[in-house]
Order: structure tokens, then sequence, then C-alpha cells
């Protein structure tokens, strides 16, 4: 997952980490992180200035899983290339999908159906971003998994874990709660470790801090 960290206002830190976005009074980083949802542990995390997407980190955090590792994604994070990604390093993951992701999110919807493996084309884009990164463009198939939740609201995950009968549906809605774990973890070191509350005004003590 990735957060925000707020930062001392100054010129060597605005030098690293880019300038305060508009309405802000001082310069914001990124923080990304590979967590262990079941230890409440940190495995790798990383901090860059703040353009730096959510999904490249979360590529550069897969040299650090293991081949039976299962990578969890909030739905900021789908993208056929990191999917692609995935199936080139033989990683497996769960992630959130927004209902408007694509077209094939879009038809299992209509559909009605509440597990399904659907093959997922590349788009025009999609091929570009993998072309960049040196990945395949080969159709990927994934399996889509609606899960009802309170209110009415339904959710989708995707998931390269295709067979149902090893990984069956119902295990999903806990599992993609398990996510919130790391959520917590951030939630701790702002708010009870004040890990913003950097020891020194450069960026290179940001970064030790860090």
């Amino acid at each position: 997952d990735g957060s925000t960290a707020r930062l001392p206002n100054t010129d060597d830190i605005i030098s690293t980490f880019g300038a305060p976005p508009k309405g802000a009074s001082v310069p914001l980083a990124r923080f990304s992180r590979l967590y262990d949802v079941l230890n409440d542990l940190v495995i790798e995390a990383d901090i860059e200035w703040r353009h730096v997407g959510e999904r490249v980190l979360a590529g550069e955090h897969l040299a650090a899983t293991g081949y039976n590792d299962l990578v969890l994604y909030d739905r900021g994070y789908p993208a056929f290339w990191l999917f692609a990604l995935h199936r080139q390093e033989q990683r497996h993951f769960c992630a959130r999908m927004s209902l408007d992701f694509s077209r094939e999110v879009t038809d299992f919807l209509a559909g009605g159906k509440k597990s399904d493996v659907v093959l997922f084309s590349p788009s025009i884009e999609a091929r570009r971003q993998c072309q960049l990164y040196g990945l395949s463009c080969e159709p990927l198939p994934l399996r889509l998994i609606r899960v009802p939740l309170k209110g009415g609201e339904t959710e989708v995950l995707a998931t390269s874990l295709l067979d149902e009968a090893a990984y069956p549906r119902a295990w999903f809605k806990p599992l993609y709660h398990l996510r919130w774990g790391v959520e917590e973890g951030y939630k701790r070191e702002k708010c009870r470790i004040e890990i913003e509350n950097f020891s020194g005004l450069s960026a290179q003590v940001v970064q030790q801090d860090f």
C-alpha cells in the first residue's frame, strides 16, 4: 500500500522531493510498502518523490516476495501491465477492481455470475505500458469474484488464483479484508509514533529517519 508524508519545507527537501503541491504549505513524499498482514511486519519500504506512481513502486516490491506469497491490492493499483508483471514473475495476487475498470469487468457484472475466469485483453494504452516495461501483451486470464457488501454495494475482486475448487469463492471476502492491516500500520506510525516529526530538515535526514 502507499501513503503520503508531510515533509519539512526546506530548499534541500524541495530539490529532492519537489515543491509543495497546489494548495499545500509543505512538500509531500510518497510512501510505499510491502506489508505482511499476517505478522504485522514491513517487508520492504520506499520513500520517493510524490509523482512516482504507487503501481511502479508496487512492481519494484515484487522482487522482495516469494513464490508462494499472495499480494493484496486496493482498487488504486489494478493495471494490465502490473498483472502481466505478476505473470512474468510467477507471483499471485488479489486486487479490488473499480467497477468501470474495463469491458471485461462490466460484462462480468452484467452477466450475474458470482465467480468466473475471464480473458483480459490489453487496451492500446496497456500495450504501450507493457512494451515500456518489457512485458508480454498476451491476453491475461483472471478470475473475477463478486462480493456483496453491507448496504447493497457490490465489490469485484480479480485474482490469479483461477481454480475454484482449490480456492473457493467464499474465502475471498475475508482474504481481502486482511489488507486493512497495512492501513492500521500507517495509522500507528503517523498518529502514535509521529514518523512525520523528522529529526532534521535535510533530505538525507528524512531518508535516514524513514
